[in-house]
C-alpha cells in the first residue's frame, strides 16, 4: 500500500471515528463520545503524516484525497444511532482493518527504502494496536 493510498485509508478511519463521535448512544454516553472524539482527532494527524511522507517524497495524493474513493475501506455508513457495545464492535473491526493496512504501507515503505518513515508507522501502528487490542471493550 502506497503513501497515497495509506492517506486515503487514514482519511475514512478518521470520517469513520468521527461518525461513531457523533452516532454513539447509551450508558457511559460522555465518556465514550470524548474517547471517539481523542480518537478521530489523532486519526487526522494520522492523515496528515501520510500525506505529508508522500509529499515529501513527491507524489501526489491530491487526487486522490479530493475524491476520497477506495474500494479497500468498509465505511461505516448508517442513518440508526449506534449502540456501544455495537459502535465498539464497528471500531474494533474497522481498526484491525486499519492496522493491516499500516502493515502493508510498512511494507511499501520498507521495500522503497523509506526507512525514516517505517519507524514512524511503527508508532502509529502501536497506538492504534494498543487502543483497539487491548483497550476497548470486547463485546460478545
Amino acid at each position: 500500500m502506497t503513501l497515497e493510498e495509506m492517506a486515503v485509508i487514514a482519511f475514512h478511519w478518521r470520517n469513520d471515528l468521527h461518525w461513531l463521535h457523533h452516532n454513539v448512544r447509551g450508558v457511559n454516553f460522555e465518556e465514550i463520545h470524548e474517547k471517539f472524539g481523542e480518537y478521530y482527532d489523532k486519526a487526522l494527524d494520522d492523515v496528515d503524516f501520510f500525506a505529508e511522507r508522500a509529499l515529501m517524497k513527491e507524489i501526489d495524493v491530491m487526487p486522490n484525497l479530493s475524491t476520497v474513493e477506495s474500494s479497500e475501506w468498509n465505511i461505516i455508513d448508517s442513518d440508526d444511532e449506534t449502540s456501544v457495545e455495537e459502535a465498539f464492535e464497528m471500531f474494533i473491526e474497522n481498526g484491525n482493518d486499519y492496522l493491516e493496512a499500516l502493515d502493508l504501507c510498512r511494507d511499501y515503505c520498507e521495500k522503497e527504502g523509506y526507512n525514516d518513515i517505517c519507524s514512524d508507522i511503527d508508532t502509529i501502528h502501536g497506538f492504534w494496536a494498543l487502543e483497539i487490542e487491548y483497550k476497548a471493550p470486547k463485546v460478545e
